[in-house]
């Protein structure tokens, strides 16, 4: 008790009056009135909150409000319990959450119910926002905040990433996936408020939460697993749902996973007991064998990995692929049969696309992944029979043991349309003399055939 006196010596009496000072011991057992009281420090914290989230700003009306803490600590940091703490507000509403004196933490609990928007403007002078001042017996704090109209969101969020495609290494290859988080139509970083992440495939390596900076920016690591599944095009998505206004807002980038492996695709056209024939004919008659092979970069098959099959004319779906297995065997191989169901699938080599069937192959559970493609034609019966004409290069030669020699040519064309047969292997015979090559010849890739006759120097072979 601080006490103040005086006494008039011409009326020989005394005036006096009092204030009542409370002096802190911050020491343990220390009694009261002890002298040397440390220093005392207020904080104030202020969190925007709905439905018990943190969100980014308190919103006009009942999207968003602000839970405030006022904490009295003493110099080294101890709580200071059982002080009176008082809160004013220069717009708007507190309401205390709880007692009104610090508890064993020192802490005192309210809320503000903002009377509008009042949202400061950084070009004057003044602070147009709402003061909160906390104010005790032994110090104070006082803090401003902004009440934002709810035109601040939708929020605005962008997502980037750093890479558009990382390698099935188990990690040696990463994406950082970075995004910024900002107030509808102000350009205002929006903070502290934690984002749902996810990828479709690969996986995120700080997990399904990303929570933003000052900034209003996340930052977070994709890789892959070193899963066949991983292969393809990975959509990563980060989204925040704001609980005072029910509605989400989500942006999305892709990374691919790729292979180091090698796909190549090779065709033939066989008929129905595998043989192989000059093309793909109109039902049963002949059709397509697509053979995929994986590699890895020494040239070793890969074995047991995914690959998927996909038939289109002019873009759009056509036939059925019937495949022996979806996975590769022991030598990197898979086999896959085009059924066309009846229609012919034939290119007019008059304009520039190719109106025929084109045939891709995915790496990969879906078609996202690395692919290859090759194309060609499904034909009408009509180019049967086909065309052959042979021809040789002299008409005489000699009986001398194979000293003189006639070579043979021929051309194998698809009946009406003067397009040559390649790769189907001709039976070829003498009825005298004596073809080198043997009794079989194959077309090149223009449909051609060349081998040699001659004697064998015998008297029947005269003639």
């Amino acid at each position: 008790t601080i006490v103040a006196r005086y006494t008039h010596p011409s009326f020989d009496s005394t005036v006096t009056d009092t204030v009542i000072m409370n002096v802190l011991c911050s020491e343990p057992n220390c009694e009261a009135g002890g002298s040397g009281g440390p220093d005392v420090t207020m904080s104030l914290t202020t969190t925007p909150m709905s439905g018990g989230y943190i969100v980014g700003e308190d919103v006009e009306g009942d999207p968003a409000i602000t839970h405030i803490m006022a904490t009295l600590t003493s110099g080294d940091g101890t709580p200071i319990a059982n002080e009176a703490i008082t809160f004013l507000s220069s717009a708007g509403v507190i309401t205390y959450v709880g007692p009104d004196s610090t508890d064993s933490e020192g802490r005192v609990f309210a809320i503000f119910e903002d009377g509008g928007v009042a949202v400061d403007n950084p070009g004057s002078p003044q602070f147009e926002g709402v003061t909160i001042t906390a104010t005790s017996v032994v110090a104070s704090a006082y803090v401003g905040i902004n009440v934002y109209p709810a035109s601040v969101y939708p929020y605005e969020l962008i997502l980037n990433t750093n890479a558009d495609e990382i390698t099935l290494d188990n990690g040696a290859t990463t994406a950082n996936i970075t995004g910024t988080l900002l107030r509808n139509g102000l350009n205002e970083p929006v903070s502290s408020v934690t984002l749902s992440v996810s990828s479709d495939r690969g996986y995120l390596v700080e997990g399904s939460e990303a929570t933003t900076d000052p900034t209003g920016q996340i930052s977070f690591t994709f890789q892959d697993q070193n899963l066949p599944e991983d292969v393809g095009m990975a959509t990563i998505t980060a989204s925040y749902t704001h609980p005072g206004f029910g509605s989400t807002v989500a942006d999305s980038v892709q990374v691919s996973i790729v292979t180091n492996y090698t796909l190549t695709l090779t065709s033939a056209p066989v008929a129905p007991d595998n043989t192989v024939v000059g093309e793909d004919v109109l039902g049963d008659i002949a059709r397509t064998r697509i053979v995929a092979t994986l590699t890895d970069q020494s040239g070793a098959p890969v074995e047991d990995h995914t690959l998927l099959f996909r038939s289109r004319v002019s873009g759009s779906a056509a036939g059925t692929m019937t495949v022996d297995s979806s996975q590769t065997n022991g030598e990197g191989r898979i086999y896959t049969y085009f059924d066309d169901g009846g229609n012919v699938y034939q290119d007019n080599p008059g304009t520039e696309d190719f109106e025929g069937v084109v045939v891709t192959a995915y790496i990969g559970h879906d078609m996202t992944g690395e692919s290859q493609s090759l194309q060609f034609n499904v034909y009408p019966v009509s180019i049967w029979p086909y065309e052959l004409i042979l021809n040789t290069d002299v008409d005489e030669i000699s009986l001398d043991n194979g000293a003189t020699s006639a070579n043979i040519t021929g051309i194998l064309l698809r009946n009406g349309l003067n397009e040559p047969v390649s790769s189907v292997t001709l039976s070829v015979s003498s009825d005298r003399g004596y073809i080198v090559e043997g009794t079989e010849v194959t077309t090149d890739s223009t449909g051609q055939i060349s081998f040699t006759f001659q004697d064998q120097n015998l008297p029947e072979d005269v003639g």
